[in-house]
């Protein structure tokens, strides 16, 4: 009899404070499709709150202390509460869950989880409970994006109310290895298993100078785009044989402002 090889399940670590935003990360892990059984880490980073004073803790007075470590204390249990009943929840929708509080920084926090369980990709809203610390020190979501080379789901948004997720998908690219890596990593998920899928090429145009030779530059710029849209169309073959649907557009301009349009 030949050994089955048993695929490790795909990994998901969802941030959580239970904030609306957060609720939304949620409801996308809940609802995203998943090429293989799931298991998602919920984190709940208890922050500081009262008990985080401008003063070193070896100067307070015994009693103080104690006061200090009782509210840690409960903030931490408040923690452990939000992130067994987003556990729960999502229990209830199929999915496989450990429940973690930890207590801190939100992002040193997430960060420190990722190193510890290595998750396949992070979820979680773009901005939490901390509105002043978020506008003074940055949201917590744009740190993880910038410090971690983690896959990172931000939901901006609730999802749709039925069906699995996602519906559509824009894949913005260039011909970079990157590019290939992202693809990959979308197709191994399955997230383009049965959804609408629009795959963008920009040609990034910097600003120039005039030249002597406009029909020398116009002839190379098509040469160019003849390269990029072939190179788009190999590119994008491992969504084509999961897609619903897919649509491959190639265009000049910078990428922003193209993923806006």
């Amino acid at each position: 009899m030949m050994n089955e090889t048993i695929a490790a399940p795909f990994r998901v670590l969802l941030a959580t404070d239970d904030s609306e935003p957060a609720r939304q990360a949620e409801a996308w892990v809940a609802r995203l499709r998943w090429s293989r059984p799931c298991l998602v880490d919920v984190l709940c980073v208890a922050g500081h709150g009262i008990t985080r004073f401008g003063w070193g803790m070896q100067t307070y007075r015994t009693t103080v202390r104690q006061a200090v470590e009782q509210i840690r204390q409960s903030e931490l249990l408040a923690g452990e509460r939000v992130a067994n009943a987003v556990g729960e929840r999502l229990q209830r929708a199929g999915l496989t869950v450990h429940a973690w509080a930890r207590q801190g920084d939100a992002a040193e926090e997430i960060l420190a989880m990722i190193d510890q369980e290595r998750p396949d990709v992070i979820a979680l809203g773009p901005r939490g409970r901390s509105g002043l610390a978020e506008l003074l020190l940055g949201s917590v979501s744009h740190q993880i994006v910038v410090s971690s080379t983690l896959p990172a789901l931000i939901a901006r948004r609730p999802p749709s109310e039925q069906g699995p997720l996602p519906e559509h998908l824009l894949v913005l690219v260039d011909g970079s290895l990157a590019a290939k890596t992202a693809i990959g990593w979308i197709a191994r998920t399955g997230w383009a298993v049965g959804a609408k899928v629009t795959v963008l090429g920009l040609l990034g145009v910097p600003p120039g100078v005039d030249t002597d030779e406009p029909e020398a530059v116009s002839g190379l710029g098509e040469l160019v785009r003849g390269d990029a849209a072939t190179s788009l169309d190999t590119l994008s073959e491992p969504l084509r044989e999961q897609a619903e649907s897919l649509t491959i557009e190639l265009d000049l301009g910078h990428p922003l402002e193209g993923a806006l349009r």
